[in-house]
């Protein structure tokens, strides 16, 4: 199948870094609207979290 499609750049290293960095422009836009109004150590109390393994 990479054979297939290679030609047509699918499976060329510059669209997949190209689509990578799409992605991870809409990820951490994404991250950035939930958690704008969210302060970790504001609302965390680390001693109240149980770790269970």
């Amino acid at each position: 199948m990479k054979e297939k499609y290679s030609g047509k750049g699918l499976f060329s290293p510059e669209a997949a870094k190209q689509k990578a960095e799409i992605l991870s422009v809409e990820l951490n836009s994404l991250f950035d609207i939930r958690f704008e109004k969210f302060n970790v150590e504001d609302h965390v109390d680390l001693n109240d979290i149980e770790i269970i393994f």
